[in-house]
């Protein structure tokens, strides 16, 4: 029925001030567009001195990329494959998650880092992500994955404005998150099947 156990994994979660990661899907394929995030992130070094920036699911592609433009960045981690607890582990330490895709599919990455805490920066190919996402309320949305400098200064909007990031945040534990929990998809799902047998 799909939700996710949240006392499984607020464990994980840190507090705000303790978050100086921004976290960054590492898909290039077919549908993910990492490298144009990391295009983004190469004119920032000064602006991002302070943070910890983790990319994961990274490909060759991605690994590539790296080698070429951050030799001499040493915040910049970069990860293969990890484990769905890392993930969500990496998440719930996160400031920020970036996730740029051309995919209309609604990402699973977005609603984890929904319920760690982090504040998203998501592609909205046709306007799924909008379903979650209100663009300058709970969130920011990448319109053109293509576009590295769109990506840069959405990212530093969400850097330059705590504001904007302690409320996206706390709009979406309050009315997003508890909307996630396995047991209330559970129960909005035999809600439906009664319903439905009802009109039968």
């Amino acid at each position: 029925m799909g939700g996710y156990d949240l006392d499984k994994y607020d464990k994980f979660l840190k507090e705000a001030s303790e978050r100086k990661t921004i976290l960054i899907k590492g898909y290039e394929h077919e549908f993910g567009r990492c490298v144009k995030v990391l295009e983004a992130l190469t004119t920032m070094k000064s602006e991002l001195s302070g943070y910890n920036i983790v990319v994961f699911g990274a490909n060759e592609k991605v690994e590539v990329f790296n080698k070429k433009n951050f030799d001499n960045w040493d915040n910049l981690i970069i990860y293969k494959q990890r484990a769905h607890s890392e993930i969500l582990k990496l998440m719930g330490e996160s400031l920020i998650y970036i996730g740029n895709s051309i995919s209309d599919g609604m990402p699973n990455t977005l609603l984890e880092a929904i319920i760690m805490g982090v504040f998203p920066i998501q592609s909205n190919p046709g306007e799924v992500t909008a379903e979650m996402i209100t663009h300058g309320l709970n969130g920011l949305l990448i319109e053109d994955a293509e576009d590295s400098s769109e990506i840069k200064r959405l990212i530093f909007q969400a850097l330059n404005d705590p504001i904007l990031l302690k409320s996206g945040v706390d709009y979406n534990l309050k009315n997003i998150k508890p909307k996630l929990e396995r047991s209330f998809i559970e129960n909005q799902v035999r809600q439906k099947y009664r319903y439905l047998q009802q009109a039968q």
